[in-house]
């Protein structure tokens, strides 16, 4: 029993001293947390793009009149704006700079369809699954989608519009530009979730065979 209190005496004799000594200090919390990853800044573009859909009265005059984005009456009639432009440096910049190729930038952005939250584009494409016959339609013309005769003999599409005003919204502004978006994220989600096939289809052709030698084979 001596002999185990004494070990455990000079155990603790030690830790003790190490402690004292800094030898087992505890290292600083921040030190301890893993380093948090970087997060994904949108670009200037996505950000006025993010900006104009909120406030569309002002997106309507600036498509009209890009110079309004340096007009001081237009700024002052509009803070929102003007705070905006003052918190975003390379906005301002570009728009001083050349208001309209800004707007016509924003434009081909929207076209492209990348400002589409990738939820509404899981939703609609979740429909088009449910409705070949609407999707087979779509595809060839996206303008029905905005169409007033092919939403009434489809209501299906209109109460889906309906209860999506955001996905109504993109594909009010662009049609085409939408339903491309669609469609590469349908491609994404097949190669994701059939790994396999989407190599086969992608598998590069087969040569053709080499024809036997006239002469016979080389010996």
């Amino acid at each position: 029993m001596f002999l185990v209190s004494k070990q455990r005496l000079i155990a603790l004799t030690t830790i003790c001293s190490l402690l004292a000594a800094g030898g087992l200090a505890v290292p600083p919390l921040q030190a301890q947390t893993a380093p948090a990853s970087p997060s994904t800044n949108p670009t200037p573009i996505a950000t006025l793009d993010t900006f104009l859909d909120a406030h569309p009265a002002i997106e309507k005059d600036l498509e009209q009149n890009p110079k309004l984005l340096n007009d001081a009456t237009y700024l002052s009639k509009h803070p929102e704006l003007k705070s905006f432009l003052d918190s975003h440096t390379a906005v301002s910049t570009a728009a001083a700079k050349n208001p309209k190729a800004l707007m016509n930038r924003l434009e081909k952005f929207e076209k492209s369809g990348r400002d589409i939250p990738k939820a509404d584009l899981a939703a609609f494409d979740n429909f088009m699954d449910q409705h070949s016959s609407i999707e087979k339609d779509v595809r060839k013309d996206p303008t029905l989608l905005t169409n007033a005769n092919y939403l009434a003999q489809h209501p299906e599409l209109k109460s889906f519009l309906a209860a999506h005003p955001g996905i109504q919204q993109e594909i009010t502004e662009h049609p085409c530009g939408f339903m491309n978006a669609e469609r590469h994220f349908e491609h994404a989600e097949d190669k994701v979730e059939h790994p396999q096939q989407a190599k086969l289809d992608h598998k590069p052709p087969t040569p053709p065979p080499v024809p036997p030698h006239p002469m016979g084979p080389h010996k």
